[in-house]
């Protein structure tokens, strides 16, 4: 028995031992993997910075390894004819370090340079033609400093630096400054008329009228009747009958002490015109609705007494709206006992008897100062009933009729407006 519990005893301890180990394990295999993640995640982020580069991850310095090219002004060269490309060309398949010792031992470059520089101080403020040949070996000795260049070596770099210093000295300083002043000189000349067409640009947008499309807009129906605010007059209410067919909206707007404004008494209603639409050349019997710009009143109705303030009548039996057009009541208001007694005129129309129409009606003054003998009449604004369309007046719910005839008032010099 104690043997075996010993045994037993050694194989607890090697288990516990292999645990241990496999959790150690574990953790470590943990670690690394996180951190590989890690490491992983911040070379990935860096590598989406194009100005980082990986020799700076461990902190390598890199400064001076690579040949730093010179600068050269661009704007000033010449590029060479094709025959002294093929001279270059020719020239380029020899040892650059010849060149380049050839080149600052005085030779073509120097001695070109030397007759420029002569023919300069004999010939001072002569043609442009000069100044133009002058930089030809500052381009020569450029084009040939950059070939050098590439090289990578650190002597070649050395050696293109003289050469680099000699251009700049060869090169007049005139013939680099006449083309510099030259441009400023354009460019200062063409920035007045850039500046010009950016000023007139925005006037014409601000010509541009804005297009209107809102009918509660008293503007929005002078435009369409080609009118403007000061063709309306003294007027102060305007009724607006916008037409389609034989039906209409009829639009009410006040003025106040500046503006016209929809307004606030009556609310906006649909009604119908002559079964034939609307036209600007009425006649008599055509079934139309004239279209224009007329004043209102007086008014007529049912009631002994109206709650308008524009003249009103009541109408009675022996009422009669003359239609005659051999009479010189054509186009009036006449009234007679009996029609039998009738002097003058031989058709008018019974308003008594179309009182269902006539309940309340306002008279829209067309074709009356003055009269034109068949251009038509008994144009009214009066109640629609059930009809759906009129022989020539507009018309409207009786409750509405109603309202305007209220809301009317002479001081304010209403109007109606019908297109």
């Amino acid at each position: 028995m104690p043997r075996s519990r010993s045994k037993y005893s050694e194989d607890a301890v090697l288990k516990r031992k292999n645990t241990i180990r496999d959790i150690l394990l574990g953790v470590l295999v943990g670690l690394a993997v996180i951190f590989v993640i890690m490491a992983g995640r911040f070379i990935y982020g860096k590598s989406k910075n194009p100005d980082y580069r990986l020799a700076d991850l461990f902190g390598f310095t890199t400064a001076g390894t690579l040949p730093t090219l010179p600068e050269f002004p661009i704007d000033s060269l010449i590029f060479p004819t094709s025959s002294e490309t093929e001279t270059e060309t020719v020239g380029s398949s020899e040892d650059p370090t010849e060149d380049t010792a050839d080149d600052t031992a005085g030779s073509p470059a120097e001695s070109d340079t030397e007759d420029t520089g002569e023919a300069t101080t004999a010939d001072e403020g002569s043609s442009p033609a000069v100044t133009e040949t002058e930089p030809e070996p500052t381009s020569e000795s450029a084009e040939m400093t950059t070939a050098e260049s590439t090289e990578p070596s650190e002597s070649s770099t050395e050696e293109s630096m003289p050469e680099e210093s000699s251009s700049e000295e060869t090169s007049p300083e005139e013939s680099t400054e006449e083309p510099s002043s030259a441009e400023e000189t354009s460019s200062e000349e063409t920035t007045p008329e850039e500046t010009d067409t950016e000023e007139t640009s925005p006037e014409e947008t601000t010509e541009e009228t804005p297009v209107l499309t809102d009918p509660t807009d008293i503007h929005f129906h002078l435009a369409h009747f080609n009118m403007e605010e000061q063709d309306l007059g003294e007027c102060r209410q305007l009724i607006v009958v916008h037409s389609s067919g034989s039906q209409c909206m009829l639009y009410f707007f006040d003025k106040g002490e500046k503006e016209w404004a929809q307004s606030n008494a009556i609310a906006s209603a649909p009604g119908i015109v002559g079964e034939n639409g609307v036209t600007t050349e009425k006649k008599e019997g055509d079934g139309c609705t004239p279209s224009g710009y007329f004043a209102l009143g007086p008014c007529y109705g049912e009631d002994a007494v109206s709650a308008t303030a524009m003249e009103y009548h009541q109408i009675v039996d022996g009422d009669y709206w003359i239609d005659d057009v051999e009479s010189k009541y054509y186009n009036t208001f006449v009234h007679v006992d009996v029609f039998d007694s009738r002097i003058g005129w031989n058709t008018g129309e019974d308003m008594f008897n179309m009182l269902r129409y006539y309940r309340h009606m306002a008279v829209i003054r067309y074709n009356m100062d003055p009269v034109v003998p068949g251009a038509g009449s008994a144009v009214f604004l009066r109640c629609q009933a059930d009809d759906t369309a009129t022989s020539g007046s507009v018309g409207t719910k009786d409750a509405t009729v109603f309202a305007i005839l209220r809301w009317l008032d002479p001081k304010a010099d209403p109007h109606i407006l019908i297109y």
